[in-house]
C-alpha cells in the first residue's frame, strides 16, 4: 500500500463521485482530480520507485488496456446485474469468462502484481459480498447461485485463482472492510426498497 505524503494530501482534493479531501475546506491550491482509477494513475506517477505499473513497456500497455477493460467492461456488467438489474446471471458468467482470457497465465493480470489489479480488485469483492447476501436487482435467492457458479465452474478456474490471489493480499485484507462494505450495501437497497423509484421485483433480506 502506498501513503500519499502530507503536501499532497493538502493539495489534491476531488469531486464529482468522490468526496473532497478535505471535506470542509480545500486547500486554494488544491488540484482537482476525479475518478479512483485516474487517483491510481495518480499514485504511481507519485511514487515511481514502487513500480506499480510494470517497466515493461509491453507490460504496462498490457496492464492499462486491462484497467480500461475494467472501466468499460467490468463496472458496467457489475453495476447492471447488482444495481439495476439491466444485467442477467449468463451476463455475469460471460464477463468472468472474457476476463478470464485477459489474464497471463500466472500470478497478476499480467504477471507481475501492477495496478490493474488493483483497479478490479475492489469491484470483485463487494460484487461478491452482493452476492453472497443476495443484495441485487435479481430474483430472491439467485445472488448466491451465481456466486457458487463463480467459485466453483470448471471452466473458471483461472479467474478464480485470480480472485483469490489479489483479495487475500496483505495490502487489500488491510484496506477493505468487509462490515463496512456490506452496510453500504444494506443502507443501499433500503433506499432502493422504499424510495419513489421502488422495485417491485426487490425484496430486502435480513442481514444477520
Amino acid at each position: 500500500m502506498v501513503r500519499l505524503s502530507s503536501e499532497y494530501c493538502r493539495q489534491a482534493a476531488s469531486y464529482g463521485s468522490l468526496p473532497t479531501a478535505p471535506p470542509d475546506q480545500p486547500s486554494p491550491d488544491s488540484v482537482k482530480i476525479t475518478e479512483s482509477l485516474v487517483l491510481l494513475e495518480f499514485v504511481a506517477d507519485l511514487y515511481p520507485e514502487a513500480n506499480l505499473l510494470p517497466k515493461d513497456p509491453v507490460l504496462r500497455a498490457k496492464a492499462r488496456f486491462f484497467i480500461d477493460c475494467v472501466t468499460t467492461k467490468f463496472v458496467p456488467v457489475y453495476m447492471g446485474y447488482i444495481i439495476s438489474g439491466k444485467d442477467s446471471q449468463a451476463d455475469v458468467i460471460k464477463l468472468f469468462k472474457e476476463f478470464q482470457d485477459l489474464l497471463h497465465e500466472t500470478g497478476y493480470a499480467v504477471g507481475e502484481w501492477s495496478l490493474a489489479d488493483a483497479a478490479i480488485a475492489p469491484f470483485f469483492a463487494r460484487m461478491f459480498l452482493a452476492m453472497e447476501n443476495d443484495l441485487g436487482m435479481y430474483a430472491v435467492g439467485e445472488g448466491p447461485k451465481t456466486l457458487e457458479i463463480l467459485r466453483t465452474s470448471s471452466e473458471l478456474q483461472r479467474i478464480q485463482k485470480y480472485v483469490q490471489d489479489v483479495t487475500s493480499r496483505q495490502s487489500f485484507i488491510e484496506t477493505f472492510s468487509p462490515s463496512v462494505a456490506l452496510d453500504g450495501w444494506v443502507r443501499f437497497f433500503k433506499l432502493v426498497a422504499t424510495g419513489p423509484r421502488a422495485s417491485p421485483n426487490f425484496v430486502p433480506v435480513k442481514v444477520v
